[in-house]
Parts: C-alpha cells; structure tokens; sequence
C-alpha cells in the first residue's frame, strides 16, 4: 500500500484513542467488520469514500485531516481537541481550557 494509506491509519487511530473508543465502537458507529476497520487503521485498506466520511464523523475530524500530509500535525492535534471540547458543556469548556492552560504554563517551565 501507498505510505498516504498507512499515514491515514495512523491519524485514524491516533483520533480513536484520543476519543477513548475501541477498533469495535468505531466500526459499530460506522457499520463495518471490526477486522475491515483495524485494517483499515494498519493502512491494508483503502475505505470507499462514504466510509471515511462516517468514519471522519465518528471520530470527530474532517476527512480532510485523515487525508492531510504529515506536516500538518499541528492542525491535527487541534481538531483533536476541537472534537473532545465539542461535547462539553460551557462550564465543562471553561474548566478544560483552564486544565490545558495549566498545562502548556507547567511545560514551558520545564523545557
């Protein structure tokens, strides 16, 4: 397989394990064979283009970041987060924000 294929594995697992889901949940959401799916993460695969959107969906990212060269790692984290914060209340929001916050001070003190 072409090295696009087993990079786009690599963002989909690294997106399924930010959210805490399992090679199982994901293909329940997304109505594919867990086996299809971990090949799928293993870069074997090729998905067809109605289950990556699905699979986009359910892990909380735009295809396009699924697709997107290695430089874009950045963006990647971000839509990450993006995702995670998105199911949160307000409050919940602040709170995260404030975690990461403490978070990114703590590590600028440790470089």
């Amino acid at each position: 397989m072409e090295p696009i294929y087993k990079e786009m594995g690599k963002r989909m697992r690294q997106a399924r394990t930010q959210l805490e889901l399992t090679q199982e949940q994901v293909s329940g959401i997304v109505e594919i064979e867990p086996p299809y799916y971990g090949q799928l993460e293993r870069g074997k695969r090729i998905p067809s283009l109605p289950t990556l959107i699905k699979i986009a969906k359910c892990l909380k990212v735009p295809v396009s970041l699924l697709l997107a060269p290695k430089k874009d790692e950045k963006e990647f984290i971000y839509q990450n987060i993006k995702g995670l914060m998105e199911n949160l209340s307000e409050r919940e929001q602040k709170f995260a924000a404030g975690l990461l916050r403490d978070a990114v001070s703590h590590l600028k003190k440790v470089k």
